[in-house]
């Protein structure tokens, strides 16, 4: 009505504009509803589209239009703003997370075909023994490494897939290689190396 600084404007091809000076605020008792029937949502600063959530084939797409832009993920840690995962659109995709990785379902899976394999298992349900199997792309597990223990006594164990084990040693105990599983070489705490026959 002219009293204020913002205006509502139709275009002849059925374009409505809201221009206002200042913020543009929607409040609502209920859900507010964006509903686009050309499966656009445009973020826009001064014209130009920096970004986009887009509708295809019922995926949704989040797009950072601007080349080579990340798009980040920012929050409140304790008071302190944080970005907790960059995903960097000028390397490819790649993606640096400011804190761990969590992987509840235990795998980590390689490849296009999910064909390549990383298990991180707690053995028996134990708080201090851990497996890393290593899976071929025809699922046979082709290697092991076997962790258990605190930081001051500890085990560490390489395997193969059969869960022969090849090399081992332990925090201040002796250090062990086998072949075909039996032990064949010991270097204890001493640094005495010991070479043992079948």
């Amino acid at each position: 009505d002219g009293s204020n600084a913002a205006t509502l404007t139709e275009s002849s091809v059925g374009i409505f504009t809201i221009a206002a000076v200042d913020d543009i605020i929607l409040d609502a008792a209920g859900d507010i509803a964006l509903d686009a029937g050309g499966d656009d949502i445009r973020f826009r600063v001064n014209g130009t589209t920096y970004g986009s959530f887009n509708n295809a084939s019922s995926n949704l797409n989040i797009y950072s239009s601007i080349q080579d832009k990340s798009i980040k993920f920012l929050g409140n840690d304790g008071g302190t703003q944080i970005t907790a995962l960059t995903l960097n659109m000028a390397d490819g995709g790649d993606a640096t997370f400011a804190g761990k990785l969590i992987l509840p379902a235990q795998n980590i899976e390689f490849g296009s075909n999910n064909n390549h394999t990383l298990s991180f298992k707690s053995i028996d349900g134990s708080t201090t023994a851990m497996e890393l199997e290593m899976v071929s792309v025809l699922g046979d597990a082709i290697g092991r490494i076997y962790a258990e223990g605190t930081a001051a006594s500890n085990l560490m164990s390489f395997q193969n897939g059969n869960g022969n084990t090849f090399f081992a040693g332990t925090q201040g105990g002796a250090t062990q290689f086998f072949t075909d599983n039996t032990e064949r070489m010991n270097i204890n705490s001493a640094g005495t190396v010991s070479i043992l026959s079948g």
